[in-house]
């Protein structure tokens, strides 16, 4: 009876660990993202699975589309993304779909144009839009992971500043850590950050502060006692 009972449970583990791995291979393949990113100057930060290579990090200025637009009117339209196209919904006007081909020798974007659509047809012709893209491979994603513990408050720094992709890659580690809002990836990376009494680590935290208020309503989702907290960080 005990045989049968610990061959049962072993079973019952074994199914459990299955399914927590296909979780997990599904949260990375499937989406690398947040799924998407808007910062305040109108770019749309998306990741490309090209697992288990890595991925292909994204970026669209939207001000090619929408010219003169308020932030939280361009934050409040619906982003669909379904293969090579991204279609762009909202009450304030038509949809718009935006078309990328991927060059799978390179590993980038090209061929990227968008549309509107009226009544479910072209409303007009295709009109070409510039898509920034790179690759970034895993191991330049794990090495990433690492550099708040490792590398001096100097090294971060410089890291943070010779990145143009660096909100893609922070967006890859949110995905596969399961935030839906990079507010939070931000919070807690800088709360992680603070937790040891550590004079290198009040630094490190300071310059990614710095960085979550160029790209994210980051002080919007602070407490007092935090963003008081940074704020002197910031200023020392």
């Amino acid at each position: 009876m005990k045989s049968i009972i610990s061959s049962t449970l072993l079973f019952i583990s074994l199914i459990l660990v299955s399914l927590h791995q296909i979780s997990w291979a599904k949260n990375i393949t499937l989406y690398t993202g947040s799924p998407y990113h808007i910062d305040q100057n109108h770019i749309l930060y998306f990741n490309i699975s090209t697992m288990p290579e890595g991925i292909i990090a994204a970026q669209i200025d939207l001000n090619q589309i929408f010219p003169n637009i308020n932030t939280n009117v361009l934050k409040g339209k619906n982003y669909d993304f379904n293969n090579n196209q991204i279609e762009i919904i909202s009450y304030q006007g038509l949809p718009i779909v935006i078309n990328y081909s991927i060059n799978t020798k390179n590993k980038n974007i090209e061929n990227s144009t968008y549309f509107s659509i009226s009544k479910g047809h072209k409303n007009s012709l295709s009109k070409p839009i510039n898509i920034k893209s790179h690759p970034i491979s895993m191991e330049k994603l794990n090495h990433f992971e690492q550099i708040f513990y490792k590398d001096t408050p100097h090294l971060l720094k410089k890291n943070l500043a010779d990145e143009p992709y660096l909100i893609n890659i922070f967006m890859f580690h949110a995905a596969i850590n399961d935030f839906d809002d990079m507010n939070d990836f931000f919070q807690k990376a800088i709360k992680n950050l603070t937790q040891k009494n550590d004079i290198d680590n009040y630094e490190k935290a300071k310059k990614l502060y710095l960085e979550s208020l160029y790209t994210t309503n980051f002080i919007g989702s602070l407490s007092y006692q935090a963003f008081s907290f940074l704020k002197l960080l910031a200023l020392s």
